[in-house]
């Protein structure tokens, strides 16, 4: 039976759940395998030890990110969540006034009469979309 520890209510609806346990026999020898490598961060006590176990290899970076994340309260999830969220807003508005900045400079350029295909390459934009603009501030 498994129970949720804060309200003791018992979780319902877990036919198909398997739960596996593996146990990892103290490390005598620090080899430089791969299958040691994720004995070593699997078996770590600390955060801190599990992190510079983590360390140069992406997958296991991954890992040890998803056990801090399963490893916190509801609160602290939700705050990881909105930062996340807030960082991709952050990086929508900077791309979308990047790409208005490039907008900006090819109308400028237009009004000079400068080709194009220089402004297009210049504005990284297509032709067809330097056509349109030009089209656009006539």
């Amino acid at each position: 039976m498994i129970k949720n520890a804060d309200t003791n209510e018992t979780l319902k609806g877990l036919d198909d759940l398997e739960i596996y346990f593996m146990e990892l026999p103290k490390r005598e020898s620090v080899e430089n395998t791969r299958l040691q490598k994720w004995m070593a961060l699997l078996s770590s006590n600390t955060w801190e030890e599990m992190k510079r176990n983590a360390e140069g290899d992406d997958i296991m970076r991954q890992v040890y990110e998803q056990a801090k994340e399963i490893a916190m309260n509801e609160s602290q999830r939700i705050e990881v969540l909105n930062r996340k969220l807030y960082l991709i807003g952050e990086n929508s508005i900077k791309q979308y006034e990047r790409e208005q900045g490039k907008i900006e400079m090819a109308k400028e350029l237009l009004k000079y009469g400068i080709d194009v295909e220089i402004i297009a390459r210049s504005a990284n934009q297509s032709i067809d979309e330097i056509e349109k603009l030009k089209k656009m501030i006539n």
